[in-house]
């Protein structure tokens, strides 16, 4: 059956006279522009369409912020009194305890926020297959112009668009038909001097003319050479050039035109930058990656989250849609789509970034993959649909499958796959998730379902289970102890307070042989919603406690990783960006600094003035490896307070160090895309008089690392 939306723009009076001035040679008619602006008539499919509301978007940001944020409240005045004369601490050098487990802070990331698509992911197309449930959401178009789905060139992906370009009339002009792109939620950002690769498939009634453009919101031409290729046969083929921006825009488009008579059918319309992350096709964003990476994560949870979940199970996110070529895999509008239907409903998961490319991310950043599957119930905060227990087997089977995938031979069905996809060799997978933030009397069965299927068949593989230590998931929490699986995975979104009283939290959890999984975690009282850096101080000193209790906590993550600062419905993040840059928060800096001093065994810190966890407002936890005692030690005092540490016998300390700071006088301070250094860390020399009792000042506010070098 045929399936067709037509646009076609009738003739006007104001486009008579423009098209009486039109050439027909592209170098003196280059622009699309100069046939039609935006100015001059709307594209075709935009007639009807508004932007959304600023007043909108900012109440969605709002309501949609963080599962506890109705509880959190401001900070108040810290509870306890700040030290009155210098706080002493033994630093028990000489009683290391266990290895801080290598993959302790990991990240985790999800595409909510427009992280992936429009974000992570390279592409710069939006709805670059038409699939969208509008097939014309993303796109403007003039002329003869219609969406079709007869005889595609990719079964999964049907639509595409023709282009009829109509005999030339008898003054010589014609107005060439086009199709235009505006990218994702801001428009395609290009970078003065930087080469993009411009892909598309077409075929063709006879060999025609197809003109590309990269073009500011000038209707300037901004990519050089202009290209021209000819499309010719019937059958689908693929045509790619190369462009090269001369100006730095954060509002292109891309235009495709016919400019020869004919019929012109195209489809998978795609921009990359060439240079991405490694320089790969079908690619990641180079900046993005190289902040995550400097991130130092030794562990990668994804894709989510709630999207695991959807809304529905028919809208989870199933790993199968992202195999094989990008142009075949089966995009799916997201989970976060539907919960802000009304604001964003063509949110879209093209599975361009699938779970072959988060298996090579986690690769390429030198971490532990940790997949999440659907468990068979949908986001209980949402339908809260479940699966029949009698229907289980295939989600079962995904599991299996993606851990064969993952690790299995060339000669398994997934194995084969994998190395067609380009990585013959294993992904070395060693723990998997079983649904997210999953509760209540089903959770559990199903549960079993997968740890005894996947410990008959893979008993290497480690089972990461939902659970939580309070309400909701207490009952099922009990459930899921019973069950003994490798790892609980425990969520936290709460007030800045919350995250400064429980820094002794896991202090006296049992130790039944179950390890915890901090999965999620993110300060979200209502003043840290963009990320101070108070909120950020108070998760350092969480972050004290859990490497503290590290033999029971072997993994954690902030929570969430990515915004698209035009496209966000969830605060904080962790890295905010638009089509151009990025900006790194204060709660980024925290984390990095934390892992990129995480190497050593714990060692106890003792003194009479404070307990670690929160006595005299101080937090602190410390290791020691073959070359440095680090202590990580948070002030969440107002003041300055003035130390001593001492070492024991045995344990000599260089009299010259390092201490790295995070501080600012304001602590409601953040970063933003315009001031992306008013909070980051500096490096300073520790000079210590007398390094058996070594006196330091940390200021108030602050977060710290000081490296105390073993002497020689």
């Amino acid at each position: 059956m045929k399936y067709v939306i037509k646009h076609r723009t009738g003739i006007v009076n104001a486009f008579l006279k423009k098209a009486e001035t039109l050439r027909e040679t592209p170098s003196e008619n280059p622009l699309p522009g100069d046939a039609l602006t935006l100015t001059d008539m709307q594209p075709n499919n935009q007639k009807n369409m508004k932007p959304i509301p600023a007043v909108f978007l900012a109440f969605l940001a709002a309501a949609f912020t963080c599962h506890a944020a109705e509880q959190a409240q401001a900070a108040p005045a810290p509870k306890q009194a700040a030290p009155t004369g210098v706080v002493k601490i033994a630093v028990q050098a000489d009683k290391p305890a266990h290895d801080l487990p290598a993959g302790f802070y990991g990240i985790f990331i999800e595409d909510v926020n427009g992280a992936a698509d429009g974000g992570l992911y390279g592409e710069l197309i939006k709805n670059r297959s038409f699939e969208l449930k509008n097939p014309w959401a993303g796109w403007g178009s003039f002329g003869d112009v219609e969406i079709r789905s007869d005889d595609p060139a990719f079964k999964n992906n049907p639509h595409y668009v023709r282009l009829t370009n109509p005999r030339m009339g008898p003054r010589k002009w014609r107005l060439n038909p086009y199709i235009e792109n505006g990218g994702f939620w801001s428009g395609i950002g290009l970078k003065e001097g930087e080469s993009y690769r411009a892909s598309f498939y077409a075929r063709s009634s006879r060999k025609m003319k197809v003109g590309l453009y990269l073009m500011s919101p000038e209707n300037e031409v901004i990519g050089l050479p202009v290209k021209e290729v000819f499309a010719e046969g019937k059958g689908w083929k693929r045509y790619e050039v190369e462009m090269t921006a001369t100006q730095t825009q954060a509002r292109a488009r891309f235009v495709l035109r016919a400019e020869s008579e004919g019929v012109l059918d195209v489809d998978f319309v795609s921009l990359f930058p060439v240079n991405t992350w490694l320089g790969r096709k079908n690619g990641l964003r180079q900046d993005l990656m190289q902040a995550i990476y400097d991130l130092n994560p030794k562990h990668l949870r994804f894709p989510g989250g709630c999207i695991v979940e959807g809304h529905t199970l028919e809208n989870r996110h199933q790993w199968k849609h992202s195999l094989g070529k990008p142009e075949e895999r089966q995009g799916m509008p997201s989970k976060w789509g539907a919960r802000s239907n009304y604001f964003a409903p063509d949110y879209y998961q093209s599975f361009g970034l699938g779970y072959y490319e988060y298996f090579l991310m986690a690769e390429d950043l030198g971490a532990e993959p940790m997949p999440i599957l659907n468990c068979g119930m949908a986001c209980q905060g949402r339908t809260g649909e479940v699966c029949p227990i009698e229907d289980m087997q295939s989600y079962i089977q995904d599991a299996l499958d993606i851990i064969e995938f993952a690790n299995g031979s060339t000669e398994t069905k997934y194995g084969k796959i994998r190395a067609e996809m380009g990585h013959p060799a294993s992904f070395n997978m060693k723990m998997i998730g079983v649904g997210n933030e999953n509760r209540g009397e089903a959770y559990g069965p199903r549960l079993k379902l997968f740890m005894d299927a996947i410990k008959e068949k893979y008993p290497e593989i480690e089972v990461i289970a939902s659970s939580g230590d309070e309400p909701p998931y207490l009952e099922s929490t009990e459930d899921v102890k019973k069950l003994k699986p490798a790892i609980r995975d425990e969520h936290f979104y709460k007030g800045y307070q919350w995250f400064l009283d429980n820094a002794g939290k896991y202090d006296a959890y049992p130790r039944d042989g179950i390890k915890l999984d901090v999965g999620e975690y993110a300060v979200c009282t209502r003043e840290e919603l963009k990320n101070s850096f108070r909120g950020a101080l108070a998760e350092a000193a969480f972050m004290t406690g859990m490497e503290r209790n590290s033999d029971l906590i072997v993994l954690t993550s902030y929570a969430p990783l990515l915004a698209n600062i035009n496209a966000f419905v969830w605060e904080p993040n962790m890295i905010y960006f638009n089509s151009l840059t990025h900006v790194r928060t204060p709660n980024y800096y925290v984390q990095q600094l934390f892992a990129q001093n995480a190497c050593g065994k714990l060692v106890d810190l003792t003194s009479d003035t404070t307990d670690m966890k929160g006595k005299a407002n101080l937090y602190a936890s410390a290791l020691i490896n073959e070359n440095e005692i680090i202590v990580k030690l948070v002030n969440a005092n107002e003041t300055a307070v003035d130390f001593e540490f001492s070492f024991p016998k045995g344990i000599k300390v260089a009299p010259r160090g390092e201490i790295q700071t995070l501080h600012h006088p304001v602590p409601l301070a953040s970063n933003t895309l315009d001031n992306p250094d008013r909070v980051i860390p500096s490096t300073q020399p520790l000079l210590l008089e007398n390094p058996d009792a070594a006196k330091v000042t940390l200021q108030g506010h602050s977060v710290n690392i000081l490296k105390f070098k073993l002497a020689e």
